[in-house]
């Protein structure tokens, strides 16, 4: 689904109003009426802060993925205090392998005190509102390898190491702070860069660096994250991305993985991006390698291979 904001028209306003009226969001006395106004502004920004997703009031991929939690989720239900399960192992067992303990009892399977504490640590070492309760956003960080502990949110006005950070970043990657450069004060120069700097990866242009903005920002910082890559492109970054496609059970065509961005690799990614709530143009970025990495495979690579090879065989 496409990036919507207020002023926006249409029946994708439409989808997301029925969506928010579903659950339980008021999205004014219109009700349904395909217009991104004040009453949907608001429900949107209700239903963010309730899915700890930055408030923002803009329905970005983030926002679509958990309005359409019932259909994608990556496989994990929402969790809190008191609930019991092999989920609840899965949770204990990646806030273990990141640092954070769960108590003497360990990967026990019981959301109890520990577990909440341990949560509730995760989510403001980054960045997420801190309720103790996982849902997607915080799953999402949970499962994703190569994410490490990202630097606070800033906005205007701001001062200090963290924004010198941020000014370096985005000049690194062509955008200007005006003729100060790098001096540390988040300044009006700055905003512009950083809103210049969102508009062109599709995050909310509010010119607050949140999680979603860092993590895009300091890719490079946080892991050795892949090009994008369009149609059209040969190199061994697109064999990589056809084999974790592959993996996921997406059909990149008959040649496989030959690291030649074609067109059946192009339909598997709009694919993949439909079945993950992204935007479906085809182009593999930094959201659409996020999800890559942290979906779950469907089976093993071979296993692919060699049911393929026993059909044509057939």
């Amino acid at each position: 689904m496409k990036l919507l904001q207020k002023g926006d028209q249409g029946d994708d306003v439409k989808k997301l109003q029925k969506l928010l009226i579903s659950k339980g969001y008021d999205c004014g006395f219109s009700g349904i009426d395909g217009v991104f106004g004040i009453g949907t502004y608001n429900a949107v920004k209700a239903f963010q802060g309730s899915h700890n997703l930055e408030q923002t009031g803009i329905v970005d991929p983030a926002t679509w993925a958990s309005l359409n939690t019932n259909k994608v989720h990556f496989g994990f239900p929402t969790l809190r205090g008191g609930d019991k399960g092999d989920n609840v192992k899965k949770l204990q067992r990646a806030l273990i392998s990141k640092g954070f303990s769960c108590g003497p009892n360990g990967e026990d399977g019981y959301f109890g005190n520990d577990t909440y504490l341990a949560v509730k640590s995760f989510q403001g070492s980054y960045n997420l509102k801190q309720d103790g309760v996982v849902g997607p956003a915080t799953w999402m960080l949970l499962n994703t390898k190569f994410v490490r502990r990202l630097p606070p949110t800033l906005k205007f006005g701001d001062k200090g190491d963290n924004v010198i950070k941020l000014q370096e970043l985005l000049i690194s990657k062509g955008y200007e702070c005006g003729p100060s450069g790098v001096d540390g004060i988040f300044g009006v120069e700055t905003v512009n860069a950083v809103k210049a700097f969102q508009e062109n990866h599709n995050i909310g242009k509010d010119g607050v660096v949140g999680p979603a903005t860092w993590s895009i920002l300091a890719t490079n910082i946080i892991s050795h994250i892949p090009p994008t890559l369009r149609g059209g492109e040969k190199n061994n970054s697109v064999k990589k991305l056809q084999e974790m496609l592959i993996a996921k059970g997406y059909d990149c065509g008959s040649k496989g993985s030959d690291g030649v961005y074609g067109n059946k690799t192009f339909d598997a990614v709009k694919a993949f991006q439909r079945d993950h709530n992204l935007e479906q143009n085809g182009i593999v970025g930094p959201m659409t390698w996020t999800v890559l990495f942290s979906a779950p495979n469907k089976t093993s690579l071979n296993d692919i291979v060699n049911d393929r090879i026993k059909f044509m065989r057939s």
